[in-house]
């Protein structure tokens, strides 16, 4: 996070400020010391106004969470895995055959799920 001597309610512009010449003012500070500014629309906040820096610094620190994240996830099914080791297993086809599924009831679902 952004460390400031700004207060929160410092930071909250409404966007009429850009239009009023203090554009320059404003991004001069974001780059310069390094503050963040929240952007009112009809009072409500709208967007954020981060230097290009920070900007980089948080995408890196997200992709570094996703990935420790993703390493988390692997390691609690692993740990499963390890869990279920000798436990008898219930193959897929038997599985969906005692829940009253059929394999082409799958396939057409499967057909009306977009995963993005």
């Amino acid at each position: 996070m952004l460390e400031s001597i700004v207060s929160f309610t410092d930071r909250l512009i409404p966007i009429s400020v850009f239009s009023q010449g203090k554009a320059s003012q404003i991004i001069n500070e974001v780059f310069e010391k390094n503050i963040e500014y929240i952007i009112l629309k009809n009072n409500l906040p709208t967007a954020v106004l981060v230097s290009v820096e920070e900007y980089k610094k948080q995408l890196e620190e997200i992709a570094s969470l996703r990935k420790q994240l993703e390493k988390m996830d692997e390691m609690r099914l692993l740990t499963l895995a390890a869990m279920r080791k000798g436990q008898p297993m219930t193959a897929f086809e038997d599985l969906i055959a005692e829940e009253g599924i059929n394999l082409e009831e799958i396939a057409t679902l499967s057909e009306s799920v977009e995963i993005e």
